[in-house]
């Protein structure tokens, strides 16, 4: 079956983490998300075993600005905000294409 795509604008705004979550000295200021692009590979057809492949670099976003993502199906998007390299909280996003 041929994947069909569509493309998805996304723009992160800022970050709303609970005090009690960030790391000591850290402030929202300071996270910096690092996003994945994970897709969903069959692994074993018999029993329909699947796993999320990431398949190119993390992306490093800026807040406030733009950039631009395939929507496939089975793909899924990561969003880590990140202080001093280690994760802070992470956030997972299904893409799907909705036809009207």
């Amino acid at each position: 079956m041929a994947r069909t795509e569509s493309a998805c604008r996304l723009k992160l705004l800022r970050a709303e983490v609970p005090a009690e979550h960030l790391p000591a000295g850290c402030s929202l200021a300071d996270l910096v998300p690092a996003v994945n692009v994970k897709e969903k590979i069959e692994v074993n057809e018999q029993t329909g075993e699947c796993r999320l492949v990431q398949k190119k670099k993390t992306m490093f976003a800026e807040w406030e600005r733009c950039w631009d993502t395939a929507v496939t199906e089975g793909r899924i998007l990561q969003v880590v905000l990140m202080y001093n390299n280690a994760p802070v909280v992470e956030a997972t996003m299904r893409l799907q294409v909705c036809v009207l």
